[in-house]
């Protein structure tokens, strides 16, 4: 695990144990923080520049963040300005997604096939993810042609690659062992 995902992952269960009652909330509102900050670069860069006071950074999160955020999320930004973290504001969000679904029960499986799976065999699918992890599983969907045909699953660190072209990739490592 990388430095930043740890740092992240810390400030997600921080977060995560401070406002365990609106975790869905939370959740919409760092995304919302962190696509103003995409949509505004200038904002981004004063938040993480040096040598501007850290009062006069909370004032501006205050400016920007304090009429549609809770006062937790807002809380939470100025920490992250407070410890300079607000470069790491994307695995923050990631990271407490992942917890926040491990707190619902439920975990987000990427799913990339050669072609969009229909309503039936996503619903297949959901059903032998759920079975398989105990949880509910939400589906994130992407195409990728170059998989060929099948699906490749990733559930948090666990990849299930069903995809032809890993089959072709094993089939030529065997024959060439051979």
């Amino acid at each position: 695990m990388s430095i930043e995902r740890k740092i992240a992952r810390r400030y997600a269960e921080a977060l995560v144990g401070a406002g365990a009652d609106q975790l869905d909330q939370l959740q919409a509102q760092l995304a919302q923080a962190q696509q103003l900050l995409a949509d505004a670069p200038q904002l981004a860069r004063l938040l993480a520049h040096p040598e501007i006071p850290v009062a006069q950074k909370q004032q501006v999160i205050d400016q920007v963040f304090g009429r549609t955020l809770s006062p937790v999320a807002v809380v939470f930004l100025k920490i992250l300005v407070e410890h300079g973290r607000m470069a790491v504001l994307p695995e923050i969000a990631q990271e407490f997604r992942a917890l926040a679904d491990e707190r619902r029960g439920q975990v987000q499986a990427q799913v990339t096939s050669a072609v969009p799976l229909s309503g039936p065999e996503q619903e297949r699918l959901q059903v032998a993810l759920a079975r398989l992890t105990g949880k509910r599983v939400e589906l994130v969907s992407q195409v990728d042609t170059q998989v060929l045909a099948g699906v490749a699953v990733r559930i948090g660190d666990r990849v299930i690659d069903g995809t032809a072209r890993r089959k072709l990739e094993t089939l030529r490592e065997q024959l060439r062992a051979q």
